[in-house]
């Protein structure tokens, strides 16, 4: 059985390997641009799904991060609205 918050520490994990490559590559001028770009993509995406799991909101498996960012939005709304 896993902590409650073991999901969430686990993707924060792998967004901050993501954000390494990113810090590494964007060092060396013949990285490509798209493997920067993508591990860019991977880390933001691993941060909104960390939060999201942090606080027990269940999300589909998915690469979209407009769509991850809506739940976000709504996350911090009842949130805002909890706290008044």
């Amino acid at each position: 059985m896993h902590s409650p918050g073991e999901p969430a520490l686990g993707l924060l994990r792998r967004a901050r390997d993501d954000a390494y490559v990113v810090n590494r590559l964007a060092q060396d001028p013949a990285a490509p641009d798209w493997v920067i770009g993508f591990h860019a993509q991977q880390t933001a995406e691993k941060g909104i799904k960390a939060v999201l799991a942090n606080a027990n909101v269940l999300f589909p498996r998915t690469r979209n991060i407009a769509m991850l960012l809506a739940l976000l939005r709504l996350l911090r709304r009842a949130l805002n609205a909890h706290a008044r």
